[in-house]
């Protein structure tokens, strides 16, 4: 695995021009199930595995081989989804990571060419934090 950001504020130039090939969620099968923790994706540009999640106030992204994201798949006590099907083969135009102003929560923004943006949050609330994701057109 090798980290390519860990900060409140960065840009993911490595992706941008590529298309999206796939993309994972990963849920926590002991928590609230509805809320992912870890994303995967994998673009056009590259053979490797972009692995993103926030943790309050911070953004992470990680490049990960082939070999190391068959074995995260295979980790019990976690559910893995398919996302954003329909945005397959779509380009991406943008990915940047920041911290909303007037929040301590971490987002993460992928911007795809039809205008289409897939947005990421850290929220914090009454219940301790979690992430919400969210497709929007």
């Amino acid at each position: 695995m090798e980290r390519l950001h860990q900060d409140r504020e960065f840009t993911v130039e490595s992706i941008v021009g590529s298309r999206l090939s796939k993309m994972i969620a990963c849920y926590d099968d002991d928590k609230d199930a509805g809320n992912p923790i870890v994303f995967y994706a994998q673009f056009s540009n590259e053979s490797n595995w972009h692995k993103f999640f926030l943790d309050l106030s911070a953004a992470f992204w990680d490049l990960l081989p082939t070999d190391d994201i068959i074995d995260e798949f295979q980790d019990e006590g976690y559910r893995f989804d398919t996302i954003l099907e329909d945005m397959t083969n779509q380009i991406v135009v943008d990915a940047f990571a920041f911290v909303p102003d007037g929040t301590e929560c971490a987002g993460i923004d992928i911007v795809f060419s039809d205008g289409c943006r897939f947005v990421i949050r850290c929220v914090h609330d009454d219940n301790g934090h979690h992430t919400e994701a969210k497709q929007i057109r």
